[in-house]
């Protein structure tokens, strides 16, 4: 999807860079695609200051098979694994301890 969501945030005052922390509750396309753009053709972490967690389990389903085939096809390619490379991802098993402690 190529919708305007920067520039939303941009309007409400939030630069890419103050994220500091980004929290995927599962990692389908339409609520992990945000997580980076592309930039020189390579697919870079959106918020390049913040923390990305995700679930052990939906990350270990979708690096899979599952991420290869169907609706979610490509995805772990260009939502995760860059963000992954980049040491910006916590991944947590089960119960996790709250970063904004």
């Amino acid at each position: 999807m190529n919708l305007p969501f920067l520039e939303r945030l941009a309007e409400a005052g939030v630069s890419p860079e103050s994220v500091d922390f980004v929290c995927c509750t599962h990692l389908h396309v339409d609520h992990c695609g945000w997580n980076t753009r592309l930039v020189d053709g390579r697919w870079v972490p959106t918020f390049p200051n913040a923390k990305y967690v995700f679930s052990k389990a939906e990350y270990e389903h979708w690096k899979g098979p599952a991420g290869r085939d169907g609706f979610n096809a490509g995805v772990y390619e260009d939502s995760v694994l860059p963000v992954v490379e980049s040491g910006q991802a916590e991944i947590i098993d089960g119960e996790g301890r709250s970063a904004m402690a």
